[in-house]
């Protein structure tokens, strides 16, 4: 046996050079102090620090909860999202005013509103406990003729159950003629029915009411739905107004397949508001002023000369129009002046005045006056231009055309910018009032013409008297675009 010296008995691992009697190892066992070990320390801790409750939550609680998310983000994209889009539009607007983006403009407040113009379908007849229905003063065989009168105040009626079938109109026509009375002293409105029938049969079959209160008030031609072949129906109204001063508040008119023909309208007999409508017939005014005028056709032209103060709407499909229009706004009136001139198949051919009074109301950012110009295949022209005694107040057009020359006149006194632009053809942009003594206020100021973008198909800048304004004063200046697809365009101004 070996026995090692004190030196030797040290392993690598005995590194402990401490004043003690035990060996360092002995560290790990168990000692008699009150204080506890590491490892009893760690367990005392664990009980001490026990894990979150896991008892779970109420049901209805968190259906409450994500009640109240799924009502919250609602709102948000409700409320939240358009005011940030609105906001948004505001700080990118552009300096200039376009008619095509601003919808409330063109929404015209009716000054009274009026009833369905068709009143039923062909061969119904709605009759009322206030109607009377063929009350014939004169009758024969297949003639017959009736008389009625209505105070000169309200609504007026003249309206059939006709619709806009085209072979209808072999066996259902007439006319419509509506005029002053010659006779001065009266005061009733004087409504006369002819009518003309193939037969006995059919002329018993067909009605004609008068109502003199409610929303039918006026006259109503019903006319049976299963006409043969051998079946004919005429019929002549004539409508004579009295030289009263009073004021009708609605006059209207749905007779699909008449003629209509309406006098000198405009003398002591006011209107607020006409609303004509007719199919395969012409539809002629000689002259009608009112609030409001609608004027509406499908195959047949419209011709008339027109003054409103608030809207005009003239409205084809195939038939022509042709207008001298006046737009007249009331001295305090806010909203603009609008005028809409729209067909698809034939030409368009007007005469714009505009007469603003000398006083108009400041409306930043709206003209007093703005018009719509739509055609498709049919040739376009339009002159325009300011009455002497009117102010120089803003007016805005917009002219869109596809298969036909489009050629715009307006007078010296337009000033403002102008776009216009074709695809497949040519633009033409001329300014003839060149001379000072040409401007129209007598100051004897330089008239200026200049193009921000100049193309044989597209053209951009501004006209106009002296120097020209800077952005932020463009809004109370006028402004017209023009847009054509296969047709040449032809801008005048100073004609």
């Amino acid at each position: 046996m070996i026995i090692l010296d004190e030196g030797e008995r040290r392993t690598k691992t005995d590194t402990y050079s401490g004043l003690t009697l035990r060996h360092p190892q002995a560290a790990y066992v168990r000692s008699h102090s009150p204080l506890p070990d590491y490892d009893t320390s760690e367990a005392e801790h664990c009980k001490v620090v026990s894990p979150l409750s896991t008892r779970r939550i109420n049901p209805r609680i968190w259906k409450g909860i994500l009640i109240a998310l799924g009502v919250y983000l609602v709102l948000t994209l409700a409320i939240g999202v358009p005011l940030a889009v609105l906001k948004l539009r505001e700080n990118n607007a552009p300096a200039s005013w376009n008619i095509g983006s601003t919808n409330a403009l063109w929404a015209v407040e009716d000054v009274t509103p009026l009833p369905p113009l068709q009143i039923a379908i062909a061969g119904a007849i709605h009759t009322q406990d206030d109607m009377t229905c063929n009350d014939w003063h004169t009758r024969s065989a297949t003639s017959a003729t009736a008389h009625f009168q209505l105070p000169p105040t309200g609504l007026i009626n003249i309206r059939s159950n006709l619709t806009y079938i085209p072979d209808s109109a072999n066996h259902a026509s007439g006319n419509l003629s509506v005029d002053m009375n010659e006779n001065p002293k009266a005061s009733m409105i004087d409504i006369t029915v002819d009518m003309h029938s193939s037969s006995k049969r059919l002329q018993r079959q067909t009605s004609i009411c008068f109502n003199e209160v409610g929303p039918s008030r006026g006259l109503s031609l019903y006319i049976p739905a299963d006409l043969g072949d051998a079946d004919v129906l005429w019929f002549s109204i004539h409508v004579a107004l009295p030289q009263v001063k009073s004021t009708v508040d609605s006059f209207v008119t749905y007779l699909p397949m008449f003629s209509q023909v309406y006098g000198d309208l405009g003398q002591q007999l006011s209107f607020g508001q006409f609303a004509l409508e007719g199919a395969l017939g012409s539809i002629t005014c000689k002259f009608l002023q009112a609030h409001q005028i609608s004027v509406k056709n499908i195959a047949a032209p419209i011709f008339g000369a027109f003054n409103v103060s608030d809207a005009l709407t003239v409205d084809c499909i195939r038939g022509s129009i042709t207008g001298n229009i006046t737009l007249s706004p009331l001295p305090l009136q806010i909203r603009p002046t609008l005028l809409s001139l729209d067909t698809g198949d034939s030409a368009i051919k007007a005469n714009i005045t505009l007469n603003a009074p000398p006083i108009s109301p400041p409306t930043p950012n709206s003209p007093t006056f703005a018009a719509q110009v739509n055609n498709f295949n049919g040739p376009l022209r339009l002159d325009i231009a300011y009455t002497k005694a009117s102010s120089i107040s803003p007016f805005r057009l917009q002219v869109q055309n596809n298969l036909a020359q489009s050629m715009i006149n307006f007078d010296a006194n337009f000033y403002g910018t102008f776009s216009a632009q074709t695809k497949m053809s040519l633009l033409s942009v001329t300014d003839r009032a060149r001379s000072v003594q040409d401007d129209p206020t007598g100051a004897n100021r330089n008239r200026t013409i200049s193009f921000d973008l100049r193309t044989p198909s597209r053209a951009t800048g501004w006209v106009g008297w002296g120097r020209r304004p800077m952005v932020n004063q463009r809004s109370s200046q006028s402004a017209v675009e023009i847009v054509s697809a296969l047709s040449a365009v032809n801008l005048t101004f100073g004609s």
